[in-house]
């Protein structure tokens, strides 16, 4: 056998060294890949909740006991349906359970700006989680348009108000945008509501 000529083995060294940094460059990105991979899904999980908060309760919508089907082509459309404007009555009434027992939620602030419909039925259901909430010790706050509905629960709700001071600091838009909360803390008892 013959020996290949110069050149044959110079474009033979060239195209071996490309084929090694070609694979050298796929693994780096197999590599950056698996990474990313880690870190979206596996990284460094959400920040630790503070030690005290209040709960906002703010459904966008209508209560239902139900969700509306969805019209399979609407979805794939991405057009809003129903069900997108829909707050489920079971979802409102276990958040409310859920922070009743929570140490670390000690208010709940109302905000039903948003509020499109509730049934009287809905409205004793969410009224005796509120009333359990409210026996617990922890107090209930209304904001904005929430005052409205107050009377619908039947429940002493302390209304947020420029003429005595709140149970909470607020500060209420005219335009029903997202509100800044400051709840105080439990030894600020001259904040408390008489």
């Amino acid at each position: 056998m013959s020996k290949p000529s110069l050149l044959r083995r110079v474009f033979a060294g060239i195209w071996n060294t490309i084929t090694r940094i070609r694979l050298a460059l796929s693994n780096i990105l197999f590599l950056v890949m698996l990474g990313i991979i880690y870190f979206v899904y596996i990284g460094p999980g959400p920040e630790p909740l503070p030690e005290q908060a209040a709960l906002l309760l703010n459904p966008m919508g209508s209560i239902v006991d139900e969700k509306s089907p969805v019209d399979p082509l609407q979805a794939l459309l991405g057009e809003p349906t129903p069900a997108d404007h829909e707050v489920l009555l079971r979802d409102v009434i276990e958040a409310i359970e859920l922070a009743r027992d929570d140490d670390a939620i000690n208010s709940l602030v109302l905000d039903l700006g948003y509020l499109m419909s509730i049934g009287i039925s809905k409205t004793q259901e969410i009224a005796v989680a509120l009333e359990s909430f409210s026996a617990a010790g922890k107090p209930i706050v209304a904001v904005g348009v929430a005052t409205r509905y107050a009377a619908l629960f039947s429940l002493p709700i302390a209304p947020v108000t420029k003429r005595k001071p709140p149970l909470i600091s607020l500060k209420i838009d005219l335009f029903s945008l997202p509100v800044p909360v400051f709840l105080p803390r439990p030894s600020d008892s001259h904040l408390q509501a008489s």
